[in-house]
């Protein structure tokens, strides 16, 4: 598609700032729907989806194994900012 873009535009447009930005808008476009695509991914997977998928689904949950972070309590807060 590309290649063929290519092409008409290098043989049929009349100067080269004009192919230039029409090549540049082609590639926009293309990289805007990739990017949308990539955006809303979830989005198009879960479309075809049946009603009853939630109940055949398995998802995994990962614990993660971190300290948890040391708690401020809010009378130290105040303490900190008189």
């Amino acid at each position: 598609m590309l290649a063929g873009l290519s092409a008409v535009e290098f043989a049929a447009s009349p100067g080269t700032a004009q192919t230039v930005l029409r090549c540049g808008l082609a590639l926009g476009g293309f990289g805007a729907m990739a990017l949308w695509a990539r955006l809303n991914r979830m989005a198009l997977d879960q479309r075809n989806w049946c009603d009853c998928a939630a109940e055949r689904m398995t998802v995994r949950v990962i614990v993660s194994h971190r300290p948890e972070p040391a708690r401020v309590e809010a009378e130290t807060l105040e303490e900190v900012a008189s």
